[in-house]
């Protein structure tokens, strides 16, 4: 019975460990979600209601098929003009507040730092396009966290089929101690040797001859 409990415990442990895996992908999304929406409604960076223009013009050129017209900026602004039109998108069949402020809109020749009533209503808009860079965002983290577990689990494996593999030696066991008779391969040098023999061979009998 003890045995069967210890089994269970064990299982259950192993269960756990299972899903805290799972789950911790959507805790980490979760957690890198919250700050954010936390500070959804606050400060205003001076650009961020002339981005939400830019992504109105770039959906109506996209709507329209006017391909040159989705270049709305200078400099590339895919990521947000992408996820601000979609946001739209979302905001315009969910709010009729959304709709007049877009109608509106679409109508503005051109956004001029004077116009207060163009950047009154693109603040209608701006939650939308706020939210959704948010959730693209922590899906970001969630991506660099499977990325490196990834790249850790890999790394794990490769380490232990290195201890399981047998170590190379530099040197063969009977010449490690002459590092002239070897070379870089671990393999002897015969004619190495061969010469080292010859010169002691005759050595010894330069030796003999003196002492007759």
């Amino acid at each position: 019975m003890a045995g069967r409990f210890r089994y269970f415990s064990a299982s259950q442990r192993a269960a756990a460990r299972r899903w805290l895996v799972r789950l911790f992908p959507v805790l980490l999304f979760l957690l890198a979600l919250g700050p954010r929406l936390v500070a959804v409604g606050r400060y205003v960076t001076p650009d961020e209601l002339v981005w939400v223009y830019r992504a109105l013009q770039f959906r109506e050129a996209l709507l329209d098929g006017r391909w040159a017209g989705t270049l709305v900026a200078g400099h590339p602004g895919v990521t947000t003009t992408w996820l601000g039109a979609l946001s739209m998108s979302v905001q315009l069949w969910v709010s009729a507040d959304a709709r007049v402020a877009y109608d509106w809109l679409t109508k503005v020749a051109a956004l001029t730092p004077d116009n207060v009533e163009a950047f009154r209503r693109l603040a209608v808009l701006l939650t939308g396009g706020r939210l959704a860079v948010a959730v693209v965002n922590s899906l970001g983290v969630v991506g660099v966290y499977w990325l490196a577990r990834r790249l850790w689990a890999g790394e794990q494996r490769g380490r232990g089929a290195g201890e399981k593999a047998p170590a190379c030696l530099l040197y063969t066991s009977d010449a490690a101690d002459e590092r002239s008779s070897v070379d870089l391969g671990g393999r002897r040098v015969i004619k190495k040797k061969k010469s080292v023999a010859k010169s002691r061979s005759r050595r010894h009998a330069a030796d003999s001859s003196r002492v007759i």
